[in-house]
């Protein structure tokens, strides 16, 4: 860890290691006793793109809602998600196909790259559909 020691009698600073104890006794400048430390903590992350590529597949001749109730619609989703059984990120490929009665779902871990889910069956007897609607 590394601290920001300001001096309180002419306001010198400096950054001083842990496990250095002459960056702790005295000032540098004026050598006085009396300084105020302030702990600097530095820290990396890494944000990913989470389910960012939403696709959906209609008819030039249908809305969105007529899409969504009709048999034409196509709906994909693609990116990192955050998968709740394994604590962390995974990518994620969902296809949700109700022109041909499809449902497509794979999970893959990104760090070791195993199949964690692998769902493909018809939409009409996916257990998630059914509750839906």
């Amino acid at each position: 860890m590394e601290f920001k020691a300001d001096c309180s009698d002419c306001g010198h600073s400096s950054r001083v290691h842990d496990g250095e104890q002459s960056g702790f006794a005295r000032c540098p400048s004026c050598h006085a006793t009396s300084r105020h430390f302030i702990g600097v903590v530095e820290e990396q992350i890494e944000i990913t793109p989470a389910l960012d590529s939403r696709r959906e597949v209609r008819t030039p001749d249908q809305s969105r809602r007529q899409a969504r109730k009709g048999a034409e619609y196509i709906e994909i989703l693609s990116g990192d998600d955050w998968w709740r059984d394994g604590g962390k990120f995974n990518y994620r490929y969902r296809e949700v196909n109700k022109k041909i009665d499809r449902y497509r779902e794979i999970v893959i871990d990104l760090e070791t790259g195993e199949v964690l889910r692998d769902c493909d069956e018809p939409l009409s007897e996916h257990r998630r559909a059914a509750n839906q609607g």
